[in-house]
């Protein structure tokens, strides 16, 4: 599957950018220091990607499941109680900005 985008099937492309966060953010748990981190980043990233296909008025479910994987699973306030990172170190990865 091509990691860039996928024309005829968009449903299981962004279902693959959610497989492709989850392995992202449990790497990035796993990983310590900036290298976790921007492991973590990618994860949101990948979340992000998905919701491009996966919008709230096509596919309610789904992109609640992307908002919960993006929001919950790969939020820094989360990480913070485990001993990966500091606020100020999270705050520097725009991909955390969850406004919106």
């Amino acid at each position: 599957m091509n990691l860039e985008s996928n024309p005829e099937s968009p449903e299981r492309w962004a279902e693959g950018q959610i497989h492709l966060g989850t392995a992202l953010r449990d790497q990035g748990l796993r990983t310590e220091g900036a290298k976790g981190t921007k492991l973590l980043a990618q994860a949101v990233t990948a979340y992000l990607r998905a919701l491009e296909v996966f919008t709230c008025d096509k596919f309610p479910e789904q992109w609640a499941e992307t908002q919960f994987h993006r929001k919950r699973k790969a939020n820094p306030s989360w990480l913070f109680g485990r001993g990966y990172g500091e606020p100020g170190e999270l705050r520097a990865v725009p991909a955390f900005n969850f406004a919106g």
